[in-house]
């Protein structure tokens, strides 16, 4: 398992106020876009994320990448799901979406060729699809495909796979939204813990493989103006939102990294 990478800009901070818990930066080159991942981590609604680390990752201060097994089975499976809505999958996909005929799953474009982004026009909104499913002679929805190890939170109360969690149609909506899409289909992969061992043997089924459409919500709107309200309080301004227990690793490495340059 490679190590992680981290980087870090302390040339960008101008003051760490321990008392109110906030960073304050002056900005550097390009501040980073609000992605579908982050919209939800800035409205508080990622577990995985804190706003006060997305802060600091879009405005070039300090970001951590580390690879780890799901990840990487996440990325070997994600072409599978695909191939699966194409063929043996596509009768399901096409009864998931009221009977609609499915012409085809639209590949996203290679991430290395787009710069990692699929949204050129976007403004303070970006990031990249997981693909479209194409109907009616024209992309019909957005595909975004997940895989997951817990089945619990995709269960309703009646024990159905058919939930999403909040935090992912935040993000499918937002790219809905700006490919000017209402509808989403989620394909979502569960994996058995020998899975994430050997990805390349998993095969998409009816029993580990479940298909959910989803309408994107009229709350788009309100979660994007409250994402650039956010923008516009932290980014421009040059202050990160507080920071929480959460964030006290990254806290001590800046900190650490800091006094040592002193």
């Amino acid at each position: 398992m490679a190590a992680a990478k981290i980087k870090f800009d302390p040339s960008l901070i101008e003051e760490i106020d321990c008392e109110a818990k906030v960073i304050r930066f002056r900005k550097g080159g390009w501040l980073r876009r609000i992605t579908g991942s982050r919209l939800g981590t800035i409205l508080q609604c990622n577990d995985f994320d804190t706003p006060f680390s997305a802060a600091l990752t879009m405005a070039g201060i300090y970001s951590k990448y580390e690879t780890n097994k799901y990840l990487e089975a996440g990325s070997i499976i994600e072409p599978k799901i695909r191939n699966y809505l194409r063929t043996d999958g596509k009768r399901r996909l096409s009864e998931a979406l009221g009977g609609i005929p499915i012409a085809g799953i639209e590949e996203p474009v290679d991430k290395f060729s787009c710069n990692f982004e699929h949204f050129p026009r976007g403004g303070r909104f970006g990031g990249m699809v997981d693909g479209y499913v194409i109907a009616e002679k024209k992309r019909y929805a957005v595909l975004e495909v997940k895989t997951a190890g817990n089945r619990q939170s995709w269960t309703d109360d009646d024990g159905v796979i058919s939930k999403v969690p909040e935090s992912y149609v935040m993000q499918a909506s937002l790219y809905a939204e700006l490919s000017g899409i209402d509808t989403i289909v989620f394909a979502v992969g569960f994996l058995e813990e020998e899975d994430y061992e050997e990805p390349s043997s998993w095969v998409p089924s009816e029993d580990n493989c479940f298909i959910l459409p989803v309408r994107k919500p009229p709350e788009i709107s309100s979660w994007m103006d409250a994402a650039s309200e956010w923008y516009d309080e932290h980014l421009v301004n040059g202050v990160t939102p507080q920071w929480t227990d959460a964030d006290a690793e990254i806290v001590e490495y800046i900190l650490g990294a800091v006094n040592q340059r002193r």
